[in-house]
């Protein structure tokens, strides 16, 4: 039997693989809270409509404060988003971009180093010396930008510029007499990040 040879793709949101992720932020993110339904359907809302969740809603017990942004994934090649929800790396980010000495986020590029498994899971970031953005990354970036649209993803859209499928949307799953716990209220302030 002739198979034909198995074809990896990469997708449009980066996994942050075992060892060294090597990547460029791109834009300032947007901030929110999200979680998975049982039948594995995205929910996501504004941070500051995190009040508005149905805390009662399957799968909302789960849900966690998230920043997503546009990177350029230096092992892939290509522009991907970046769903960040662990706040050991959103801690570090906010570190670095305070920083006098390293500023801005997108002025240089930034390693996460995962290592463990499951709950032994830990990140390290590392910024990396202040170059230039490679040729093949300005050029995706230019082509990504003009319909970037991150918030797209809170009305179960692509973000890159895609048309809204039939995902759960918040607007579907949530009400406004939920109440929210004190874990999600120590979130980082995404007004305190000036990228």
């Amino acid at each position: 039997m002739n198979l034909p040879e198995v074809q990896e793709t990469e997708g449009k949101y980066l996994k942050l693989n075992l060892g060294e992720n090597k990547m460029r932020i791109m834009c300032d993110p947007i901030d929110g809270v999200g979680y998975w339904t049982p039948d594995k359907k995205p929910v996501r809302v504004k941070w500051e409509d995190r009040e508005t969740i149905d805390v009662n809603a399957p799968g909302a017990d789960k849900r966690k404060p998230f920043w997503l942004l546009p990177v350029w994934n230096y092992q892939s090649g290509s522009m991907q988003l970046f769903e960040i929800t662990q706040k050991t790396i959103q801690k570090r980010l906010t570190e670095l971009n305070k920083d006098e000495d390293w500023g801005d986020l997108k002025g240089y590029d930034i390693s996460i180093i995962k290592t463990g498994e499951g709950m032994d899971t830990e990140y390290s970031v590392t910024p990396k010396p202040k170059k230039e953005l490679p040729e093949e990354a300005i050029k995706a970036w230019e082509q990504v930008e003009p319909t970037l649209n991150l918030e797209a993803i809170f009305d179960g859209g692509d973000p890159f510029g895609a048309p809204a499928d039939k995902k759960a949307t918040a607007k579907e799953v949530v009400t406004k007499t939920a109440n929210v716990s004190p874990e999600d209220e120590e979130q980082i302030d995404i007004s305190d990040i000036p990228f």
